[in-house]
């Protein structure tokens, strides 16, 4: 391997670790950390390493052809390195940031539904419902009035 390749993929492995920071804080900030669910969160920690590591797997093989050495791997700590030290204090506010404007974004899209569809929707079924018992209401005294209070006066005695 000549030197040209040798930097880039020292180069590339600090980019790496560089990247592997900010994946693991914003994986740290929407992991579940709720205890009863611990399937889950062993799962998704299981995905997230692995896809991590298919994906430095994948660069160095393109750079070098998939040569695994010591010092590619202490480029990658000294790129992780640089995020903590460096590189997070400015990364999370960011990170902070995009998550709200998501969250806010989602919350509004879910009000635009609820006032544009579920509330039209559960308005008609009401007055459909309101109608039905009306019209059941009418349908009753109907029955009541015309057919049984004819009949009803059959079984009295006149004083």
């Amino acid at each position: 391997m000549n030197l040209g390749t040798q930097i880039e993929t020292a180069l590339l492995m600090a980019v790496t670790g560089i990247c592997f920071g900010m994946l693991l804080d914003v994986y740290r900030r929407i992991r579940c950390k709720n205890k009863k669910k611990i399937v889950l969160l062993v799962l998704s920690d299981g995905l997230f390493w692995s896809s991590y590591a298919i994906g430095l797997f994948i660069s160095l093989y393109y750079v070098n052809d998939g040569q695994v050495r010591l010092p590619f791997f202490l480029f990658l700590f000294v790129g992780v390195l640089l995020y903590f030290l460096f590189i997070r204090r400015f990364f999370l506010p960011v990170m902070n940031a995009v998550f709200f404007l998501c969250r806010l974004i989602g919350n509004i899209i879910k009000t635009i539904i609820h006032i544009f569809f579920i509330t039209p929707v559960l308005f008609i079924v009401k007055t459909v419902v309101f109608l039905a018992r009306m019209i059941h209401s009418l349908l009753l005294w109907m029955i009541k009035t015309l057919l049984l209070r004819p009949f009803s006066a059959i079984g009295r005695s006149k004083k």
